[in-house]
């Protein structure tokens, strides 16, 4: 690698980090506003009637709403302090280990990552403490909660559940491909969640990565967490210049220099080729997967991941939205389609543009686990995310934690508990709660413990994506939701 690459090519990472940091900033605020709005309302139903109470009620309510406003505005302010400074360390660090760079080339980017691990990790413990200050007694419930087992909530009319394969069959196949797709059919799907990128030219792929240097990106190309996958994405060297966001390089162009690499014991290569035949790791558009669809009459939903970060929402967001209108009227009638968007602004414009143009689409705002301690799992409540007053989905979904967090399969089931109760609440009275939308679905992502399916299925939740889907559908067959 050259001192160039080795310092400027390695700082771009982390301007781009800090600007996706303000706009957390800025989404975390509005969020915080919202969440004020809607524990305020929610207080005033609860008031009652009788004047005294009434009196002493509301103006409760409000001193409480006061302080919230406050200590979001507060908490903004902190957010964007700690933006600034993890930033500096970040360029800081690049510039004092350039040397180091020069003489170990790309292996320094495992380091880059584990820094801004690193980094998130510190600030997700200061706001697990500063949770634990300003909501005890949830912290306690979540503390005490360590030590039980699958929460108590039952979904009212659970129904069957939704078998959905996270990138089609990855154990077995390149994710993401139409072969996989139809593979993790076969082994007993009803659901397929694929991941969405764009291209220069407006094309919208099946690809995980917007950008290769992205640190989730990075984990991934250095097998970091990725399980027992077979193929693991392939992507241009540092330095090259076919390295960028996807958004950066045409269709013919992404497909000429990233694909996959074959992972798997060249013995399993022989038995899958005996059985199945050749591999095809062919990087599908939006379209060639829709028209696929035709052939599957088993797929009754298709989640739709978008991987679009909020820098490009303004740009990109609107048309890809109708790129997937587009592709979707052309593939299979009556599939049901969900977009799941886990950043807020690109949800609010591809959702203006559906609005605008009709399209029938649901949407989910979808909501992550951030590393470190999480002492108020309903923070990350999925369906307080879907009534939130920005948006008022019909799909709530949430992610498991990774091992990057403190305890992550308790404080998800915690979070799941909660969202069980709280989706029936809503369902109850959705005029009031939701803008009249009802939430018709609560989905579990990514399951691949038979336990915590079972758990899953078992309290109510709609559907579950997993890896793992022939342990899903077994599970789904015990507990009577097959």
């Amino acid at each position: 690698m050259s001192w160039e690459q080795c310092t400027k090519d390695r700082a771009k990472s982390c301007a781009r980090e800090k600007d996706e940091g303000y706009s957390r900033c800025t989404e975390q605020r509005d969020e915080g506003y919202s969440e004020c709005t809607q524990t305020r309302d929610d207080g005033f139903r609860r008031c009652c009637d009788w004047a005294p109470c009434s009196w002493f009620c509301r103006a409760w309510v409000w001193v409480s709403h006061i302080v919230c406003v406050i200590w979001t505005w507060i908490s903004n302010i902190v957010c964007v302090a700690w933006t600034w400074v993890a930033n500096v360390v970040c360029v800081l660090w690049v510039y004092a280990t350039a040397p180091v760079c020069l003489a170990i080339g790309k292996l320094i980017l495992g380091l880059d990552g584990l820094l801004r691990w690193g980094l998130a990790t510190f600030g997700s413990i200061v706001a697990g403490i500063i949770d634990f200050v300003f909501h005890p007694v949830e912290s306690i419930g979540t503390i005490g909660s360590l030590l039980g087992g699958c929460p108590s909530a039952r979904a009212n009319e659970p129904g069957p559940l939704q078998i959905i394969a996270h990138h089609g069959a990855p154990l077995e196949l390149p994710e993401n491909t139409i072969q996989s797709c139809a593979r993790a059919l076969t082994l007993k799907a009803n659901a397929v969640e694929i991941d969405l990128c764009m291209t220069a030219d407006g094309e919208v792929v099946l690809w995980h990565d917007w950008h290769p240097d992205d640190v989730v990106s990075l984990t991934r190309q250095l097998e970091l967490g990725q399980g027992d996958v077979a193929f693991k994405p392939h992507v241009p060297p540092i330095g090259s210049a076919w390295r960028k966001p996807t958004v950066e390089l045409t269709l013919e162009e992404f497909r000429a220099h990233y694909s996959y690499l074959d992972e798997r014991d060249p013995v399993d290569r022989i038995k899958w080729q005996i059985a199945h035949g050749p591999v095809d790791p062919t990087i599908p558009t939006l379209g060639e997967f829709f028209s696929a669809t035709r052939e599957w009459p088993s797929l009754r939903t298709v989640y739709l991941d978008v991987k679009m970060p909020s820098a490009s929402a303004l740009l990109y967001a609107g048309r890809m939205m109708d790129q997937i209108d587009a592709s979707v009227r052309a593939g299979r009638r009556g599939l049901e389609i969900v977009i799941m968007v886990p950043d807020p602004m690109v949800l609010r414009v591809m959702k203006t543009r559906a609005h605008e143009q009709g399209y029938s689409q649901a949407f989910t705002w979808d909501v992550e686990f951030p590393a470190g301690i999480v002492l108020n799992p309903a923070k990350f409540s999925a369906v307080a995310h879907a009534t939130s007053s920005q948006f008022h989905n019909s799909v709530a979904s949430v992610g498991r934690p990774t091992v990057a967090t403190l305890f992550p399969w308790r404080v998800y089931r915690r979070t799941i508990d909660h969202d069980v109760r709280r989706r029936d609440e809503v369902n109850a009275d959705p005029g009031t709660l939701n803008a009249g939308v009802e939430i018709a679905k609560l989905v579990a992502w990514t399951i691949n413990d038979p336990d915590e399916m079972r758990c899953l299925a078992t309290m109510g939740v709609t559907g579950i994506i997993t890896d793992r889907i022939s342990d899903l559908a077994g599970v789904a067959s015990s507990v009577g939701r097959l």
